[in-house]
């Protein structure tokens, strides 16, 4: 069992930063209230939100 809580805890660790990496990025944080704002509007659906941020985050992941 200690095991497996060792585990679930690298899990949940990970998830964590994987979270505070990619709310705290800037580019995420320009685009975020923008897309919130257009779904709130019915402009655009929750997964091309998620998405183009996602793909807006990881872009930035690629840039030297």
């Amino acid at each position: 069992k200690r095991v497996a809580q060792a585990v679930q805890i690298m899990h949940d660790s990970l998830q964590q930063h994987i979270m505070t990496h990619f709310y705290e990025n800037e580019t995420i944080q320009k685009l975020l209230p923008q897309i919130e704002q257009a779904i709130k509007q019915q402009k655009m659906s929750s997964y091309i939100g998620a998405s183009q941020l996602l793909e807006s985050y990881f872009a930035g992941l690629k840039r030297p």
